[in-house]
């Protein structure tokens, strides 16, 4: 998408019905993310949560930042299941 905040177009608006579609992809067999809320979850209230998060979105779009906690992940190595558990080429 977009390397760069600057790089996003002026014009650019992002609608309900595309946050709609966004959250309905989550896969509900996927652990929460950095604010503790499980994809399960946020699908189920969609319908609540699709409006004050469109507004939300467009205004960072419009002002050019973004939150900080956005910026944040959570990151599990995963074991490859081959070779040495102690190298680390091996997650």
């Amino acid at each position: 998408m977009f390397s760069n905040l600057d790089e996003i177009p002026p014009d650019l608006v992002i609608s309900e019905e595309e946050v709609i579609d966004q959250l309905k992809l989550f896969d509900e067999s996927k652990p929460p993310g950095a604010d503790g809320v499980s994809p399960k979850i946020l699908k189920e209230i969609t319908s609540s949560i699709s409006s004050p998060l469109t507004k939300l979105l467009n205004l960072s779009l419009q002002l050019k930042q973004l939150p900080n906690v956005w910026k944040e992940a959570l990151i599990t190595p995963i074991f490859k299941n081959k070779g040495s558990a102690q190298d680390v080429t091996n997650y």
